[in-house]
């Protein structure tokens, strides 16, 4: 099964992630990377006097 995994580099929150997964999950992992990415746009653009650390900590 080791052998089936694919390495990816993820990028959530300005933070590079080193990743392994079935080439098959490839697509929903980066679907909900982007996802995440957006929700945590979204709050910096509508809360911008808070850091980025507690708007994390909100999700």
């Amino acid at each position: 099964m080791q052998e089936n995994l694919i390495p990816a580099n993820i990028n959530i929150a300005d933070r590079i992630y080193r990743v392994q997964m079935l080439p098959e999950d490839e697509q929903v992992v980066r679907q909900s990377v982007r996802i995440i990415n957006d929700k945590l746009l979204s709050s910096k653009l509508r809360y911008p006097a808070k850091t980025c650390r507690i708007i994390y900590l909100w999700y």
